[in-house]
């Protein structure tokens, strides 16, 4: 993988990760929770791109390991992490 940025997420069960990203370059945006793939999305030719990754209330794991791999460039206005309420 050729990871952009990687986020750790300590207690991530039942959050999620609220992304706000601008393509530049990139045509193809992939994440990863974990090393698993949980999007992969076609972003090429938008203005900018929001997003959400959800993280299961019944994760049996504590923490979580996101990784943001765009193709070629990317931009971010926004990654946030946020707890269940």
């Amino acid at each position: 993988l050729d990871v952009a940025a990687t986020i750790t997420v300590y207690r991530c069960a039942g959050g999620q990760l609220d992304l706000t990203l601008i393509p530049k370059a990139t045509r193809v945006l992939r994440i990863f929770l974990d090393g698993k793939s949980v999007l992969r999305r076609s972003i090429e030719g938008l203005a900018s791109w929001h997003g959400s990754i959800p993280v299961p209330a019944d994760r049996s794991r504590p923490n979580c390991t996101f990784q943001i791999v765009p193709t070629p460039l990317l931009g971010s206005t926004r990654i946030e992490f946020v707890r269940p309420a």
